[in-house]
C-alpha cells in the first residue's frame, strides 16, 4: 500500500485509563511510536513514551488536585 502519513502505536496498555466503549487515549499505553510513512515506505519513527508518561503524572496531580 502506498500510503503516504502518519500512525500512533501503543504497546502496554494501562488498565486504569481504560475508556468503556470508547477510543483509548494514546497517553494510556507504556510505549507510545509515531510511525511515518510516505508512498508506502516508513520513513521516520518518533518516540513518544516519555511525553506519555510525563501527560500521565500532570493529569493524575490535577485529579488529586481537584479531589481536594
Amino acid at each position: 500500500m502506498k500510503y503516504t502519513g502518519k500512525i500512533l502505536i501503543g504497546k502496554g496498555f494501562i488498565n486504569k485509563y481504560y475508556i468503556h466503549m470508547g477510543y483509548q487515549r494514546a497517553w494510556a499505553y507504556e510505549v507510545l511510536e509515531k510511525l511515518i510513512f510516505y508512498k508506502g515506505k516508513l520513513i521516520e519513527t518518533v518516540d513518544h513514551s516519555e511525553m506519555a508518561k510525563k501527560l500521565r503524572l500532570e493529569l493524575e496531580n490535577k485529579a488529586e488536585e481537584i479531589q481536594k
